[in-house]
């Protein structure tokens, strides 16, 4: 199979300023803290960690034992001149089979949607034996409910898939994980000063407006009932037990 630079994708939308840089680890610290249990030792690995933004963030939530994988060399040596533990690896099935039950909390940061689909369960389970029991496994992937959902899954090449709240949930259950938990995971949040009409309120009121008409249109779809409760955000947050 040919390789593809994957970094030539990524820079798109990905800067390497330093000031970009603390934009998006801080966004990630602030997706992983309600799941990083502080002041306990831990150990982490990120399953397709590009650069490392995301183990920067956990190495600034206090985990002491930080480690990634991925099979994009530039992006591996991005994160390995940042002086994080990154391994570039062929094969990253092949690599986790020989990682059984290493590490409390294993991350997956959008990358299951790179997975060719007959691979998806295989890779899952790969995960799945490399997490300690009693362990954590967090996941994000595009959410197929979204309003954006042909964009966000054709919008990169190398994309395999899209998921609903129900088929990331019976992957991660035929994977043998257990308490799976399936959540909205949002890039925009609320200005705070979103009274205020400036170009920030004035965004977050669009997006408000917007979002709110897509869920009538799902509740009008599926249901009230039904249409309430679908993550409409442009990626699912899955967390998943051991």
């Amino acid at each position: 199979m040919q390789k593809l630079d994957y970094s030539y994708y990524y820079s798109k939308w990905h800067s390497n300023s330093p000031d970009a840089i603390e934009r998006e680890v801080n966004f990630c610290i602030d997706l992983l803290k309600p799941y990083i249990k502080r002041g306990k030792h831990q150990s982490l690995l990120d399953v397709g960690c590009g650069t490392g933004l995301a183990m920067l963030a956990a190495q600034k939530l206090g985990v002491e034992h930080v480690c990634g994988i991925d099979v994009d060399p530039a992006q591996s040596e991005t994160g390995q001149s940042r002086g994080l533990d990154i391994i570039c690896v062929e094969d990253t099935i092949d690599f986790l089979a020989k990682q059984s039950a290493q590490f409390d909390i294993v991350l997956c940061m959008d990358v299951i949607e790179h997975v060719d689909t007959r691979s998806q369960l295989s890779f899952t389970q790969a995960i799945y034996r490399t997490v300690k029991l009693g362990g954590n496994f967090l996941c994000t992937v595009p959410n197929a409910n979204s309003a954006l959902a042909m964009r966000w899954r054709y919008n990169d090449f190398t994309h395999c898939s899209s998921f609903t709240e129900h088929s990331l949930d019976f992957l991660l259950h035929h994977s043998g994980f257990i308490d799976i938990n399936i959540t909205s995971m949002e890039f925009l949040s609320r200005p705070k000063f979103w009274y205020l009409p400036v170009a920030g309120s004035r965004h977050w009121w669009a997006f408000c407006f917007f979002r709110w008409f897509w869920r009538l249109q799902v509740m009008a779809e599926l249901g009230p009932r039904a249409g309430r409760i679908t993550p409409l955000s442009l990626n699912l947050l899955g967390y998943a037990s051991k």
